[in-house]
């Protein structure tokens, strides 16, 4: 049970002493918003650079802010994420943080990504976009910024949305 845990690995990731690090799975491990946000840290430190595989699914304590907060921190950092090809958030409040979702992966941070998991089946499952979400799916779409490998995702938009205006 990694809870707070997350803070611990962060710090190590920070440390320098798991460089070589690639696959983190910290699946079901009970992650507490405080746990993800130490490994924000990781990430905008730049400690999580070689990492191809992260497995965050089934941690359904953390919000949906702090998931934003996640996806936030590798905008952030230097490098971003560049050999991470599959991120899994299955079962997590992350598909409620689209518009963060949105701009890490028009970001140009995750150049290798090829598989985001926001659910167990790709066609059932949707990340959430409000007012902001749409207009960074647009500002994207636009210029063509999603990973060139990624797989197909789906978004929709969140409960009662105001209207939206997508032209620039």
């Amino acid at each position: 049970n990694a809870g707070e845990g997350g803070l611990a690995i962060g710090t190590a990731l920070l440390s320098e002493k798991l460089r070589r690090l690639r696959c983190l799975d910290l699946r079901d491990s009970g992650l507490t918003d405080e746990g993800l946000r130490g490994l924000a840290d990781a990430v905008r430190g730049g400690a999580m650079e070689m990492v191809r595989h992260i497995d965050l699914s089934e941690n359904a304590e953390v919000e949906k802010e702090v998931w934003g907060d996640f996806m936030k921190a590798i905008i952030e950092s230097e490098k971003g994420l560049p050999h991470l090809q599959s991120l899994k958030i299955i079962e997590t409040a992350a598909k409620s943080a689209g518009g963060p979702v949105v701009s890490v992966l028009g970001s140009g941070k995750l150049p290798s990504l090829e598989r985001l998991f926001p659910g167990r089946r790709s066609t059932s499952t949707a990340f959430s976009l409000n007012r902001e979400g749409v207009a960074a799916l647009a500002d994207t779409v636009r210029v063509g910024g999603f990973p060139p490998s990624l797989q197909p995702i789906a978004f929709c938009l969140s409960e009662n949305p105001p209207r939206i205006d997508v032209d620039p």
